[in-house]
């Protein structure tokens, strides 16, 4: 199978599968672990990328290109990942760990989000898929992905390098050898051999 063929596939049936999972509403680690090991199986080379996000609905990135002097209009919206904890922000809040994680394919120049959803707010302007891939050439820093939701909204994400932020590796759900990880990974590796889903 094709690097691009299990790519796609991964990008159709995770959220299906992690959709059918009681998981938590912010789970880029656990996402990011099994992606990587999904593509392993398929011998696409693939490494995490910790990163800050801020995905925008068309309000927000207007006013960035004009008047940011100004306040926002209102109905403009973004929602952030990845940002640094404010010293009156400790993490018993229950914020956890301070940044985002995705998968980045340094054979494709490409990076895939397979926990995008934390980023829908349908109520502000932003219904965004649940997963994506973007291009992301290895000399530059910033990628950025292009979108519109079912409504035909268009929606911007940005995602810088911050490959210093490696607390996720402590989390729980980067442990491989977890049975939820494992047995997820072969779910997918099963479904993705036999085809998309229609």
């Amino acid at each position: 199978m094709t690097a691009t063929k299990a790519i796609s596939r991964l990008l159709a049936w995770s959220p299906i599968v992690f959709g059918s999972m009681a998981l938590r509403p912010r789970r880029c680690i656990f996402a990011t672990r099994v992606g990587l090991d999904v593509l392993e199986a398929f011998d696409v080379a693939a490494v995490a990328r910790p990163v800050v996000a801020c995905v925008a609905n068309a309000p927000y990135v207007s006013w960035r290109e004009t008047d940011r002097s100004a306040a926002a209009p209102p109905g403009a919206w973004a929602v952030w990942a990845g940002l640094p904890l404010a010293p009156d922000d400790p993490l018993e809040t229950g914020k956890g760990w301070p940044g985002h994680l995705v998968v980045y394919l340094p054979g494709l120049a490409q990076l895939l989000d397979l926990d995008f959803q934390q980023f829908r707010r349908p109520a502000k302007l932003l219904d965004t898929p649940p997963a994506v891939v973007a291009d992301w050439p290895a000399d530059v820093n910033v990628a950025h992905y292009v979108g519109h939701d079912a409504r035909r909204r268009l929606f911007v994400a940005r995602y810088e390098r911050n490959e210093t932020n490696r607390g996720y590796v402590a989390a729980v759900d980067w442990d491989r050898n977890r049975p939820i990880i494992r047995d997820t990974v072969a779910a997918l590796v099963r479904l993705i051999r036999k085809g998309s889903p229609s």
